[in-house]
């Protein structure tokens, strides 16, 4: 489960000799996982999926003699040549067969789950191209626990806030690299320093039965609202400290089947699914941009949908960028996020995923009394989906929850990713979601999301994007006030 294992080797952008419009071609080794039609994808020896279009004039060689690209088997390693258009999607220009996969590998490279649709990216690169129409690190933060900083308005510029105590040190990370750059310049005596989301619990939001008018941004001080999973996007760094405990001693992490409170957490997640209605709601997400966060936050568009959730399974409809109708999320383009009910929260919780947990205090989130915990999940365990143009990536993350004290529910969630890799063009991705009570005309309420934030970043940049979701008007649908499923759907998203 989650990325792959490749052999270890260098991935490195070379020198393209002639004319100087002529695009620099980039080496990446890795091994096959899928070829379909002009289309095929590598994982490479970073576990960042990727997925090459075939190219007119592509050369393909196994052994210093021309081969056919359907000849080679899953988890063969290869070399592939490609060029990048600027969007971030690949054109293969040679492919060369260097190894073939171990049986391990092969086994591994047999699942599905993890491959990226490829109609998808189809749908991307060309609502990109259509969009497109063909010096300091200032990046922005969402607030954290005890940040003191109160929720900017949409008419206010952010303030920034400070980053939060440091985690535990991490191992030294000695994973090749495929990129060489210069060092980052000193930074300005006000730098706010690398953005996160900001943390902690936030103001209470209630569910609204009536679908009011979008947030109005003031388009010359930008807005400063908080943001989306670069998906799909969608992340949290917490500090790593445990309440009262002795912080000359490293904490201790409680495997989940040994803490009760997270085992009926678990319970509650499970059952959350076994119990909730059918219902439709109205999703909005307003998105923005900056290459100066602290500055402002421009507004580019609003996207809103549909959302169905039915028999387990959430889908979209009616999706528009501003008053223009799209066929999908995809079309949409930019960036934007889905999992946010059963699917996020069921994933933690789920054996497979194989997060650690431990407790780190008490808050009160939305007026009730909830436990914190901590948690992490590596890469390996990883099914977070991360997509940017034509590459995939599967990150470790870490974040907090808040587990309601009376109803064992999660109140909210912070995830964000960890150690993305220096070829992966996000640098980061953050996601907060909080959950409030809903009633969807019962007399027992549910809890569902009510906002979700979404924060991503650009690897060796100051541009970020910043998405804030709202689901609005909730509605049951159906005669049913139950449904209860015996089985979860294989793929992980």
């Amino acid at each position: 489960m989650g990325g792959g294992r490749g052999r270890t080797s260098d991935s490195t952008p070379s020198s393209s000799k002639g004319r100087k419009d002529t695009p620099p071609i980039i080496t990446t080794t890795g091994m096959l996982r899928l070829v379909a039609g002009n289309q095929f994808v590598l994982e490479a020896d970073d576990h960042r999926i990727i997925t090459y279009k075939v190219g007119d004039k592509m050369t393909v060689q196994k052994d210093g003699k021309p081969a056919e690209l359907t000849s080679f088997a899953t988890a063969d390693h290869l070399s592939v040549d490609s060029t990048a258009d600027d969007m971030g999607y690949f054109t293969a220009t040679g492919v060369t067969f260097t190894a073939p996969g171990t049986a391990r590998e092969r086994e591994q490279a047999s699942r599905t789950w993890d491959l990226p649709n490829l109609a998808s990216s189809n749908a991307r690169r060309a609502a990109e191209n259509k969009r497109s129409g063909n010096g300091d690190d200032e990046r922005p933060t969402l607030r954290r626990k005890d940040d003191p900083t109160p929720q900017p308005s949409a008419s206010a510029a952010p303030t920034p806030a400070t980053a939060p105590p440091a985690a535990a040190a991490e191992p030294e990370d000695n994973r090749p690299t495929t990129l060489v750059r210069p060092a980052d310049p000193t930074p300005d005596t006000d730098d706010p320093g690398r953005p996160e989301l900001r943390r902690g619990k936030p103001a209470r939001v209630s569910a609204r039965n009536t679908e009011p008018e979008p947030p109005s941004v003031a388009p010359s001080a930008g807005a400063a609202q908080p943001a989306s999973s670069a998906n799909n996007a969608g992340p949290a760094n917490s500090a790593a400290s445990a309440n009262g405990a002795d912080t000359a001693a490293p904490p201790d992490y409680i495997p989940v089947q040994e803490d009760p409170i997270i085992v009926k957490a678990k319970e509650a997640a499970s059952d959350f699914v076994g119990v909730l209605p059918n219902f439709f709601c109205r999703q909005l997400t307003t998105r923005y941009q900056s290459d100066r966060p602290k500055d402002g936050w421009q507004a580019i568009d609003t996207i809103s949908a549909d959302l169905a959730y039915e028999n387990g399974h959430e889908s979209y409809t009616n999706i528009k960028v501003g008053n223009k109708p799209q066929k999908s999320m995809e079309e949409a383009g930019g960036n934007w996020s889905t999992g946010e009910f059963a699917s996020l929260l069921d994933d933690i919780f789920d054996p497979g995923t194989a997060a650690t947990f431990r407790k780190s205090g008490q808050d009160t989130i939305s007026g009730r009394s909830a436990t914190t915990f901590k948690f992490d999940v590596t890469r390996e365990h990883s099914h977070w989906r991360i997509i940017m143009a034509a590459q995939l990536y599967y990150p470790a993350f870490r974040g907090t929850i808040w587990v309601d004290r009376e109803t064992s529910r999660v109140l909210r969630l912070e995830m964000e990713s960890r150690n993305m890799p220096l070829l992966f063009p996000l640098s980061k991705v953050e996601e907060a979601v909080d959950y409030d009570f809903v009633r969807l005309a019962t007399p027992r309420p549910f809890l569902l999301p009510t906002v979700s934030e979404v924060l991503s970043c650009q690897q060796g940049s100051s541009h970020c994007s910043r998405n804030r979701i709202e689901f609005r008007n909730y509605r049951k649908f159906g005669a049913e006030s139950g449904i209860t499923f015996d089985e979860k759907p294989d793929e992980k998203q």
